[in-house]
């Protein structure tokens, strides 16, 4: 299916030794507060940024918008991809 295009990039991209960081938007993104900059982000012990979203109610992880940090868990996940 499509949807696992995200996947086989991510993969992809994870095994990609000149990256430190990958930054993922899917396509319908909108970046509404530019004030924050992705430096910003780096800078914590931070391994896996991600968003939220109010669904029915309730927040839950929006898989639209990920920044993750290539090393340490973001290998472990990388091999079960």
């Amino acid at each position: 299916p499509k949807y696992w295009g995200k996947v086989v990039t991510l993969r992809h991209a994870l095994n990609d030794a000149s990256c430190a960081w990958i930054l993922w938007l899917d396509a319908d993104c909108t970046i509404v507060n530019t004030s924050i900059r992705l430096e910003q982000l780096t800078q914590h012990t931070f391994d896996l940024v991600v968003t939220d979203a109010e669904v029915g109610g309730s927040f839950r992880v929006n898989n639209g918008a990920l920044f993750l940090r290539i090393g340490g868990i973001i290998i472990v996940l990388g091999g079960l991809l």
